[in-house]
């Protein structure tokens, strides 16, 4: 009985990560957009010089965009390490 619920919690375990990693990687996925278009508005103020007073925002906005990307990713990509190796990790502390 007790394997039964151990089984049962891992197999949660391992969907709720799931959801998590799926999660991170479209939130990773909209922040890279984000800040590919704040790049473009950016690039695209050089041709227009009423809008470069607004270029230290965009680049502020782009600068965040990618950092918050990259940020989805690591945590992305350690969910996907704990998840995978989730009994190694909680056997050998």
């Amino acid at each position: 009985m007790a394997q039964l619920i151990m089984e049962a919690q891992a197999k949660r375990r391992y969907a709720a990560l799931t959801r998590r990693i799926w999660l991170y990687g479209a939130l990773a996925i909209a922040a890279f957009v984000i800040g590919s278009l704040n790049l473009i508005v950016l690039l695209s103020a050089f041709w227009r010089p009423r809008l470069l007073l607004f270029s230290p925002l965009w680049m502020m906005f782009t600068a965040a965009g990618f950092l918050a990307c990259a940020s989805f990713l690591r945590t992305r990509s350690r969910l996907l390490c704990l998840r995978d190796d989730f009994d190694e990790i909680e056997t050998n502390p």
